[in-house]
């Protein structure tokens, strides 16, 4: 009977053994599928930024002298699956893409958070919003930018589940996902309640109790990677907020740097008055974002910080991109041609912070800016248009113009016109008759006076003016000289056939002999 017993409680122990045997793989199989996500993986690039993790060639996350962990471009993912317990897929950029399981353009990438970015030798994270994270270099470590042109695939990471339709917590903040995209700018009505969402994809809200089942680990311990506003930390653990502008500022007097956006985070290291930090996100409005110049990264009070700007006129030199950030990395926000001047309101070795007429305030590459003012280009004298030289008028042969003209020409070559030759012509006539009138009447009575010279009017003298024969046309003269003729020498013939007495006229004769009338 006790033999029995003992082979029934050996069986049950055995039946029990196998049966734990079975579960145990399975019951680990699924925690590490459920632990790799896509909002896994972005929460993990959170984490690397804002830990300021270093870049070095070969890392796998190893803890530097400097206390920060170590990670190149591929390590970064390799990392996460490396923290999760779970066997990473690939090491290097190029198995990555190779065994993605889904792939596409970097010009259209869908809204998933946690893809893989790809170009050749390199990899990096996306973390939605547009924007992405990448380990890029010794001089840089980790950089959060804009996706650039740089990239040329964007790629599902093998081994890790992405959303399909649902509520999703990510960063603190609730997404909906529907057919495997979180949604953006729109209303949704989910089970008869209307939703309505940002451009970031972001619930305006809250979501219904217990609905969220796309919360995941950071990549540390399977923590949450958030925390509200206001609230004690758990730790150091950094409170998260995305990077959403990029300037500098001062500190007006020694300043704790803290963990989380409130007296009641730990302090994390103090800084000197007039230290100057980059500000990253400003939108607490009484707490800021900050970076320190060795990559620090915290939560300072605004009321403690002033502008460090220098305010200084500076040139452009080339056309030039004003960008987001310090590097050529930073998205582009506009363009700035030669000459134009800008204020300088911070200056780095390489970056210099400025404000341009057009496009606001960036960075832009200090080589390509100057202080001096470039000398002003001078205006082009204009070549003065040569005055044509005047080619003279050759004279014609006779004192008239050939036939057809409109004009007279004078003994000094000055054309008369038509009308006013003939008026002077007929001027000179009645003139002629007059003193032809006025000799004869002087002969007649011996008288010796002396003639006046002739004086005619000039056609082409002015009101009131005269001109002596010796200026009127040559036919004026000529005209003269034919009137005057006729009667001299009609004159000259009666003279030499009057007898004595005295010519009187018509009415003074009395009788006639032989023709000729004499006075009573």
């Amino acid at each position: 009977m006790q033999m029995r017993n003992k082979r029934s409680l050996a069986a049950m122990l055995l039946a029990v053994l196998v049966a734990v045997g079975m579960l145990l793989p399975v019951g680990q199989m699924r925690a590490q599928a459920a632990s790799v996500t896509g909002i896994g993986l972005a929460e993990h690039a959170w984490k690397g930024y804002n830990e300021n993790w270093r870049y070095v060639y070969g890392g796998n996350g190893e803890y530097g002298s400097d206390g920060r962990r170590q990670v190149d471009c591929s390590g970064f993912l390799y990392v996460y699956f490396l923290d999760n317990g779970v066997s990473a897929p690939a090491r290097t950029a190029t198995q990555f893409i190779n065994t993605a399981v889904e792939y596409g353009s970097s010009t259209d990438i869908p809204n998933i958070h946690g893809l893989g970015l790809w170009r050749d030798g390199h990899v990096g994270i996306y973390v939605g919003d547009g924007m992405e994270i990448d380990a890029r270099g010794s001089e840089y470590d980790l950089k959060y930018q804009a996706v650039a042109n740089k990239w040329v695939y964007w790629f599902k990471v093998a081994k890790v589940e992405y959303p399909t339709t649902g509520w999703y917590e990510y960063m603190g903040d609730t997404y909906y996902y529907l057919n495997g995209e979180y949604v953006t700018s729109t209303t949704l009505t989910i089970d008869g309640v209307s939703y309505t969402f940002d451009g970031k994809g972001v619930l305006n809200g809250s979501a219904p109790s217990g609905s969220t089942g796309g919360s995941s680990s950071s990549g540390s311990s399977g923590s949450s990677g958030s925390s509200s506003s206001g609230s004690s930390s758990s730790g150091n653990t950094l409170y998260e907020m995305s990077n959403t502008v990029y300037y500098p500022m001062q500190t007006t007097s020694d300043l704790r740097l803290r963990y989380g956006p409130s007296t009641s985070y730990a302090a994390r290291t103090t800084l000197s008055a007039g230290e100057t930090v980059t500000v990253l996100n400003d939108s607490n409005g009484e707490w800021y974002k900050v970076s320190r110049s060795d990559g620090t990264l915290g939560y300072v009070s605004a009321q403690y910080l002033s502008a460090s700007y220098t305010s200084t006129p500076a040139y452009i030199t080339d056309t030039l991109t004003l960008r987001s950030g310090a590097g050529t990395g930073y998205a582009a926000l506009g363009y700035v041609e030669p000459g134009t001047e800008v204020t300088v309101l911070y200056k780095s070795s390489d970056w210099w912070y400025v404000e341009t007429p057009e496009n606001g305030r960036g960075y832009m590459a200090a080589q390509y800016l100057t202080e001096e003012q470039p000398a002003p280009t001078p205006t082009p004298t204009p070549t003065p248009t040569p005055t044509p030289t005047p080619v003279p008028t050759a004279e014609p042969e006779d004192e008239m113009q050939t036939a057809g003209t409109t004009s007279v020409v004078t003994p000094t070559g000055t054309p008369l016109p038509v009308e006013a030759a003939a008026a002077a012509q007929v001027r000179g006539e009645e003139m002629a008759y007059e003193m032809m009138n006025e000799a004869i009447a002087l002969y007649l009575s011996n008288d010796t006076a002396e003639v006046p010279a002739v004086v005619l009017p000039s056609a082409s003298a002015g009101a009131g003016q005269e001109t002596t024969a010796a200026e009127t046309p040559a036919s004026v003269l000529a005209g003269f000289c034919i009137v005057m003729a006729v009667p001299c020498v009609y004159f000259l013939l009666m003279r030499l056939r009057r007898p004595r007495g005295e010519y009187v006229g018509r009415s003074a004769y009395t009788h006639s002999r032989g023709g000729r009338r004499y006075r009573r």
